[in-house]
């Protein structure tokens, strides 16, 4: 079940306008993603010519992801990172301790902007780009649960 931190992201990302997709289950590892930005289909921007990207992958990290009394990552979440961006995500990290610090709506929204401004890798999806509410207008890419 998500966490209250997760559930706080995705709430916000929809505040956003845009399609969120929590507990997404990755069809060729297995994983489990956190929060899912689905990819619309590139036929759907008008782009036939590259295969489809899964998506924005959102690992919402609470303190079970760290060392004891750190901010080092634990070797299984570091490896479910690499793993997906193997797999094609693109991939933000939402760590406990910055998401607290932004204390308010707008605080949040900008925040998260920022961190999918710069997604590993460091690319924009195009898809991302599309003004706020034209997410939703957009069909969402198949084969992922």
């Amino acid at each position: 079940a998500p966490s209250r931190l997760q559930e706080d992201v995705a709430d916000t990302l929809r505040a956003m306008g845009l399609a969120v997709r929590e507990e997404a289950r990755d069809p060729l590892s297995g994983y489990s993603i956190d929060i899912l930005l689905p990819a619309p289909a590139p036929e759907a921007l008008g782009d036939t010519d590259r295969p489809s990207a899964p998506g924005v992958a959102i690992e919402v990290d609470g303190p079970v992801h760290f060392l004891s009394d750190s901010r080092a990552l634990k070797g299984r979440t570091l490896i479910k990172r690499r793993h997906l961006l193997a797999l094609g995500y693109s991939l933000v990290a939402v760590p406990y301790w910055e998401w607290s610090e932004a204390r308010n709506k707008r605080d949040r929204q900008a925040y998260l902007t920022e961190k999918l401004r710069t997604a590993l890798p460091p690319r924009i999806p195009a898809w991302l780009l599309l003004p706020p509410g034209a997410h939703q207008k957009i069909p969402e890419r198949s084969g992922i649960a």
